[in-house]
This record gives C-alpha cells, structure tokens and sequence, in this order.
C-alpha cells in the first residue's frame, strides 16, 4: 500500500506552517528513508519532541493509511494519522497513533446565538470538519485495537499547557 500522503509535498497553502523535518536522531525512525513532513506549527513542534525525548524510541511521520467512511462527503476514504510513536514501560513495547490537531477541530461547535447567513456558514463548516475528524477517529482506533496499539489527539492546549 502506497503513502499518497508522502507524495503531497508542504505548501504552505492552507496557512499553517508545513515542511520537511530534519531529525538529530536518524536512528529513531521506524522508516529512516521516508521524509519527515510536519503540516502545522504544532507538527514541527511534536517532530522536535520525538526527536529529543528520550521516552520515545522510534516515530515516523504519516506512516499508515486508514480505511474510514466520510459521512460529510458520504463516501469511503483514506486517513493518513500524522504520526506513529513507539516507547517502552516497564520492559512492554507501546505503539500509539498520534494525530495532532486544534482543539477546535475536535470539540463539537455550538450553534451560533446570534443567527446570520455568516454565523451560520461559519457554523456549518466547524460541524463538518468536527464530524469528519469524528469519523477518522473512531476509525483509527478500531485500527490500533485490532493491532494492539492506542490512538491518542495532541491539541494546542498540550503544546500550550506545557510550553512547548
């Protein structure tokens, strides 16, 4: 199975900053020959996290494609999860599935007080990016279970809470 999202070079388009990450730690990497891609701040902050944090032993960035049903869009599509961790506690192995987002990507928006054809669009595509990272991540962790893996959200109020 093919990464597409490797072929999706950083552009910068959508207003967040996005790059290629040069690791310190080469050896850490599950697929050293694979670029590391971070698509916001928040990315590149995590990519120095896994690449300096000791507790983690190997990471890889976008490095598993997802089967989930979009009910936005009704259709099936792949989900790229932004990372893959692995770390050791106690002798055990954990794998855990990252995906970096805003906390406003996953919290379900309250309709607006003041009702206008703005609030309202504005409203509307909150619902829908919070319905499809929904849809993601029920698939991402039926995905981890069944491989013995944990799926975890990192929002801003992580990078913020510890000042990162």
């Amino acid at each position: 199975m093919s990464n597409y999202m490797k072929s999706v070079a950083p552009t910068g388009k959508h207003g967040f900053i996005q790059g290629y990450f040069r690791p310190t730690n080469q050896r850490k990497l599950l697929k050293p020959t694979e670029a590391i891609i971070y698509r916001s701040s928040y990315e590149l902050q995590f990519c120095r996290i896994c690449d300096t944090n000791p507790v983690i032993k190997f990471w890889q960035s976008e490095p598993i494609q997802i089967q989930y049903y979009d009910p936005v869009k009704c259709v099936n599509r792949a989900y790229y999860p932004d990372y893959i961790i692995v770390t050791e506690s106690q002798g055990k192995v954990n794998k855990t599935i990252i995906e970096v987002k805003p906390l406003t990507f996953i919290t379900k928006p309250e309709y607006p007080k003041k009702v206008t054809a703005q609030t309202l669009k504005g409203y509307n595509f909150r619902l829908r990016i919070f319905v499809t990272n929904m849809a993601k991540m029920k698939a991402a962790k039926t995905y981890a279970e069944a491989r013995g893996m944990t799926y975890s959200f990192l929002t801003d109020a992580f990078f913020n809470k510890f000042k990162i």
